[in-house]
């Protein structure tokens, strides 16, 4: 911007420089047509009238009294002025050399030249031609004329174009003050917000800058980033929440939905239902057909689980077999209902191997419900997971479920529930 701002500057000083020269110029040709029309005039006068002493100084003091003369000399052929309307000068030998060479190349030339007046140094314009009387060289003639409107009107064009380039400069300056914030100033501020807001966790931040520019390949290479860590984010959040291997809920992400599912119903007055699963022997299992069958029919039951229970109800690997189901909006009759077809589903399910061989597998299953039976999420946890261990102590592929005044009402393959 200083640069702008220097160049703009030295670019309106030549501008004024050559205004000045200009307008200078032009003044000093009209002073020298005017005073080319009085040398001529007074030449005239002095042809007509005579070259006598009286004569001349009638015919200085007539043009004198012109506002753009300041002083006329008449000189005879050595120099010496005869007649002037500064009368101290008469007698003296005119010593003005510039001019002295005018009169001897016997023609009209002009000069500017400093006069001391009063212990000032004033400026003027000298012009001067020789004086010829029937073809003779007599003598020459000087017309002085002030130089104060020259100077003047240098001035006021100086202080005008100063006063009209501050006004330019200030103009273009907001301009480019303006055009400055859109192009450039505009465009990082809202990439500076844009990594205050992605450090801050918000990753739905979004650089608008439309452009084909650098700042627009920096906005799209930013969204890009922001772009790339919220897939990350989410893949990270999965790994996080989710079981690698079957994909469920983990532990740790199951009871923290739980904890908000009970404040949920308690916000709408709703029921749950939670369900512990646990598969029987399955340590026998593994050491039978090994960790990787173990591993296998382990996401064979998750899958089973999926496909029995709803959508909106929350399926949790807890950790080995163990398995938790939150029913979402279910009391303990339906979560009773629904754990019996899953217990029957486990049981008849062939668990095959790549060998072709198949081996089936069994679950005990406890139930507590909120808020017939617990009111945290603690509470309820520790009721269904001490029906899950009653289901076990009962000879294990059946269904538990636990009042809240602590009693048992279990459920067995052969039995309904009344």
């Amino acid at each position: 911007m200083l640069v702008i701002f220097i160049t703009i500057s030295f670019a309106l000083s030549i501008s004024l420089f050559f205004q000045v020269r200009v307008l200078r110029d032009m003044i000093i040709e009209q002073k020298i047509l005017r005073s080319n029309t009085f040398i001529r005039a007074i030449s005239s006068d002095i042809k007509i009238n005579g070259f006598s002493k009286g004569k001349l100084n009638s015919i200085i003091y007539n043009y004198a009294r012109e506002k753009d003369i300041d002083h006329i000399f008449v000189v005879d052929k050595n120099y010496k002025v005869i007649a002037s309307d500064k009368q101290n000068k008469v007698g003296r030998v005119y010593r003005n050399q510039d001019m002295r060479n005018v009169f001897y190349r016997k023609k009209i030339d002009w000069a500017i030249e400093a006069h001391k007046e009063n212990g000032k140094i004033i400026q003027r314009i000298d012009i001067a031609a020789p004086l010829y009387l029937n073809g003779k060289f007599i003598g020459g003639l000087e017309v002085e004329t002030a130089a104060t409107d020259l100077t003047k009107a240098s001035y006021l064009l100086i202080s005008r174009t100063i006063l009209f380039s501050f006004i330019a400069i200030l103009i273009l300056y907001i301009i480019l003050g303006k055009l400055l914030s859109y192009l450039i100033i505009n465009p990082l501020n809202s990439i500076i917000k844009g990594a205050k807001e992605v450090s801050c966790g918000n990753l739905d931040y979004r650089i608008k800058i439309k452009r084909r520019d650098e700042l627009g390949q920096v906005a799209d290479a930013f969204n890009d980033m922001v772009n790339s860590l919220k897939r990350q984010q989410r893949v990270l959040k999965n790994i996080a929440s989710r079981d690698s291997l079957t994909g469920l809920l983990n532990h740790r992400s199951f009871y923290h939905r739980l904890d908000k599912e009970i404040k949920r119903a308690k916000r709408y007055h709703h029921q749950l239902s939670l369900c512990m699963a646990d598969i029987d022997f399955f340590k026998n299992f593994n050491d039978t057909h090994g960790h990787l069958e173990g591993d296998r029919a382990l996401i064979e039951l998750s899958n089973i689980l999926k496909s029995t229970f709803r959508s909106s109800d929350l399926i949790g690997r807890l950790g080995g077999e163990e398995f938790a189901i939150l029913l979402r909006e279910q009391g303990p009759r339906e979560a009773l209902e629904v754990a019996e077809r899953l217990r029957k589903k486990i049981e008849s399910f062939e668990f095959t191997s790549p060998h072709d061989d198949y081996s089936f597998l069994t679950v005990s299953l406890g139930i507590a419900s909120y808020p017939d039976d617990a009111q945290t999420a603690i509470e309820l946890s520790k009721l269904a997971d001490r029906g899950l261990y009653q289901a076990k102590a009962a000879g294990r592929n059946c269904v538990y479920w636990i009042y809240k005044n602590h009693g048992l009402n279990n459920k067995h393959p052969e039995t309904k529930v009344s």
